[in-house]
């Protein structure tokens, strides 16, 4: 499905990063943005992950 699309936005609250889980659909970087609801650590600090107000 991300390989069909023209632009992957991934809408996701803060818990579910820094996390283990038994399947992994996609990377963090394997998306054009990155919608959050919490401002993330600075290792996740990128310009295409977005806190949303």
């Amino acid at each position: 499905m991300l390989d069909s699309s023209n632009k992957k936005i991934c809408l996701v609250d803060h818990t579910k990063f820094n996390k283990k889980y038994m399947s992994k659909i996609a990377n963090v970087d394997d998306f054009d943005m990155v919608i959050t609801d919490k401002q993330l650590k600075d290792d996740f600090q990128r310009e295409n992950i977005t806190k949303a107000h």
